[in-house]
């Protein structure tokens, strides 16, 4: 099935056969700005090894919503240049794997399905409830900055990929964080701490923490640094301290009255805490 690039209005919710023989092997969607939407009044139903190549963007936002996608075997893909939203995943074949190709895809919610992260992909998660998620070098998890726990099952960031979280505060003294609570994290790759959403001339109160991953952890990362900040943060870089899964700290900056801080990444407990 081919969604075309021009998308008049009654394209836009799109409703999809239902389950069984209806399912279908492939989804492609052409290139354009105008998003498309496929009902959840009737899934979307991939058969084994079916996919999802998406080219559609939408700015910022998915340019393509699948209200409730059902994989009718124990394996899919979804791809494309362009955005995909997931807002749930199930199979009636477990256990299952999604395996996100290329793109953007965001996944709200999963049920006995793992999802591989490969070379060029993107997950996505906005307060989601995911399963076990493998993330390969290349690849990338990133939270959404809405500062919700996304909860996962094990989940595996192999060298070379990347972690992208989000960290806010708005003038006050509290630090918040997108937080990955996951059955088991297995540290590997790069942690990129965005600071995009710190309001300019925040300074955060001593010993403020924010937990970006819970559950047990293991491994390390091999850097960790910060992105998007405004000053005092915007030129600080992290540096590991301790050996092994010791911390990652950063140089002092004149933070709240005045006072010498730092922040410290600990990789143990999965937080990042402003030090005096």
């Amino acid at each position: 099935m081919t969604l075309p690039a021009t998308n008049t209005g009654n394209r836009y919710a799109i409703v999809m056969p239902g389950a069984g023989s209806n399912a279908i092997s492939s989804l492609t969607v052409a290139a354009g700005s105008t998003p498309y939407s496929l009902s959840a009044a009737g899934d979307l139903n991939l058969v084994n090894g079916g996919s999802i190549a998406n080219s559609r963007k939408s700015g910022a936002n998915p340019g393509l919503t699948v209200g409730a996608l059902n994989l009718v075997g124990p394996t899919a893909t979804v791809g494309g240049v362009g955005y995909t939203k997931l807002t749930s995943v199930t199979t009636s074949s477990a256990p299952a794997n999604l395996t996100l190709s290329s793109g953007s895809t965001q996944v709200l919610g999963t049920t006995d399905v793992s999802l591989a992260v490969s070379s060029g992909a993107t997950l996505v998660l906005n307060e989601s409830q995911v399963g076990d998620v493998t993330v390969s070098a290349g690849g990338k998890m990133t939270g959404a900055g809405t500062f919700g726990a996304s909860f996962g099952g094990d989940v595996t960031l192999n060298g070379g990929s990347t972690t992208q979280a989000f960290i806010g505060g708005a003038g006050g003294t509290d630090i918040a964080s997108d937080t990955f609570v996951n059955n088991s994290t297995a540290y590997g790759g790069d942690l990129s701490l965005n600071f995009s959403q710190v309001a300019a001339g925040t300074l955060f109160d001593n010993w403020a923490t924010t937990s970006i991953f819970g559950g047990a952890t293991t491994g390390s990362f091999t850097s960790v640094t910060i992105v998007g900040g405004n000053s005092p943060y915007d030129n600080l870089t992290f540096s590991p301290v301790g050996g092994g899964r010791g911390e990652w700290v950063t140089g002092t900056f004149a933070g709240l009255n005045g006072e010498s801080q730092w922040l410290v990444f600990q990789q143990g407990t999965g937080n990042l805490v402003v030090v005096p």
